[in-house]
């Protein structure tokens, strides 16, 4: 005889699975938000464990796929890099594909689940990953006696440390701007005192790590966010104050200690710039499909390219290793994610769309130089901005 259920059991098992459900995303949205800062071995870890969990379970799986558009781009996304890899036989391209693929998954996911509340969660733990990652770097640059010493911090090179600084402090901005979890007025509350404090340790980060594309990213990040917060003023200031660094960056280089002058800098990056457009025209195969993820690592010591292990422009990093049709997915990728924050900023969520727009920007400067976005734990950055929800009514 089949069981009957009054509305009062429907009622508490329905809660029940919305409980389990909120958690699962409250879970897996801090996974994703403290891989930025924890050291790159264990965030792999962690990051496959947040994307195998969101493959497993159900009812987070079909979250997956509600933006069919996203999906289905990224889904061909991972398919030419896996064909181009193992054509070339490329093992190290075959392993980050399946990090690109974990890290679409959980965009996917994130855009489909993120709420005010989560969005609010998530970037007050970012806020607290910069402030303990600032603590790392100071104590790498006093234990180490090299002066042309850069810290690491737990990134993998001093680049990706700086651009998990300015997606940070992108983040904390708009936090302060908008008041998150405070009363919405312009008063010095502790939390506005603690976005503030994370906002100055990441630009500390950012100047000890000596990452020059990281603050150049800063910089136009930081003015897009001016301009489009209608802060004309501080927008002035900051120009001058940017324009004011790097031309003491110029003439003087040694103010900061950087050990390489702008020049030698520039002059490395066209020739590893060159040699990367030579071997994506090698054939037509490459040309078409490219070879894999890293192939610039890849290939490098057997066709005579400058020692690099990757072409350190996003554009050309991207032809090499996706051919020109990945070139192609790629931006179709982007443009989606576009698309979906001016269907927040419709919806009139603002804050959201804005987020989106400084995320984009943020990641295409830096890629003029270097290919940060590339990586796990600033692409997790990445694609919590672009799921952003404000917490504005």
């Amino acid at each position: 005889m089949k069981e009957k259920i009054s509305n009062e059991q429907l009622r508490v098992r329905s809660n029940g699975e919305s409980c389990q459900t909120d958690d699962l995303h409250r879970l897996i949205a801090f996974f994703v938000s403290v891989i930025p800062f924890l050291h790159y071995v264990p965030s792999s870890f962690l990051l496959i464990v947040a994307g195998a969990a969101v493959m497993i379970i159900p009812r987070a799986r079909r979250l997956v796929t509600v933006h069919k558009e996203m999906f289905w781009v990224s889904m061909a996304i991972v398919m030419i890099s896996c064909v181009g890899a193992c054509i070339s036989k490329n093992p190290v391209g075959l392993a980050v594909t399946l990090g690109i693929f974990l890290i679409l998954v959980l965009g996917c996911y994130l855009r489909s689940v993120m709420t005010p509340a989560l969005t609010e969660y998530m970037a007050d733990t970012v806020g607290c990953g910069s402030v303990f990652t600032f603590g790392i770097v100071i104590v790498q640059r006093l234990v180490e006696r090299n002066p042309g010493y850069r810290p690491t911090g737990w990134q993998w090179n001093a680049n990706y440390l700086g651009a998990v600084a300015v997606l940070s402090t992108v983040i904390m901005l708009y936090r302060l701007f908008d008041g998150y979890g405070c009363d919405g007025s312009r008063a010095l509350t502790p939390k506005r005192l603690f976005f503030a404090g994370a906002i100055l340790a990441n630009c500390a980060t950012i100047m000890i790590c000596e990452s020059r594309s990281s603050l150049l990213a800063l910089m136009a990040s930081v003015a897009v966010l001016l301009l489009m917060k209608r802060q004309y003023i501080l927008f002035g200031l900051g120009a001058v104050c940017g324009i004011g660094i790097w031309a003491l960056g110029y003439f003087f280089p040694e103010a900061f200690g950087w050990a390489n002058s702008l020049t030698y800098v520039f002059t490395q990056r066209f020739d590893i710039w060159m040699c990367a457009l030579r071997s994506a025209l090698q054939g037509p195969m490459e040309f078409i499909i490219g070879r894999g993820p890293m192939t610039y690592r890849h290939v490098w010591a057997e066709e005579g390219l400058y020692g690099a292990d990757h072409a350190h422009n996003i554009f050309f990093d991207t032809l090499i290793n996706v051919g020109v049709i990945g070139v192609i997915l790629y931006a179709a990728l982007l443009v989606n994610i576009l698309k979906n924050a001016l269907k927040m900023k419709k919806s009139g969520d603002r804050t959201a769309f804005e987020m989106t727009v400084t995320a984009l920007v943020t990641i295409l400067v830096q890629g003029i130089a270097d290919v940060t976005i590339m990586w796990h734990q600033t692409a997790c950055l990445f694609i919590l901005m672009c799921a952003y929800r404000s917490e504005k009514k």
